[in-house]
């Protein structure tokens, strides 16, 4: 099987699709506990721990765009909103996230942007298309 073109990906917060995505970059991560005992020969044994995840968004400024609107004002006022990023197929992951970060970026020679850093908060769950 090919490989997937990114640009067919979507990230939605809430009912709105942030729209204007150049960049979606998840990150899920897991805490190790070491497990080690002297029967383990030498040798470091772990389980997996307290689970996390992040994602960074890049997007261009587009200030009527609604999901400028939507990440902007999560931020300032603390909203938590609930976050899908799926594939063409609809695979992928859901869950919910605070804002953490906004980076607006005005580059002399290219377009404006808006970074925005999204913490999980809670559970994270895979997505499968709907059949």
């Amino acid at each position: 099987m090919p490989g997937k073109a990114g640009f067919r990906a979507v990230l939605t917060a809430g009912l709105t699709t942030i729209g204007k995505a150049q960049d979606v970059m998840p990150k899920l991560d897991a805490k190790e506990i070491q497990t080690t005992v002297r029967e383990d020969n030498g040798w470091h044994t772990f389980i997996q721990g307290i689970k996390g995840w992040t994602c960074d968004v890049d997007q261009l400024w587009v200030p009527d765009n609604a999901s400028n609107t939507v990440i902007s004002n999560a931020y300032l006022n603390g909203a938590v909103l609930a976050i899908q990023f799926v594939d063409e197929d609809g695979y992928g992951f859901s869950g919910s996230a605070i804002v953490t970060g906004l980076e607006p970026a005005e580059p002399l020679e290219d377009a404006l942007t808006l970074k925005a850093a999204l913490r999980g908060t809670g559970v994270l769950v895979a997505v499968t298309p709907a059949t």
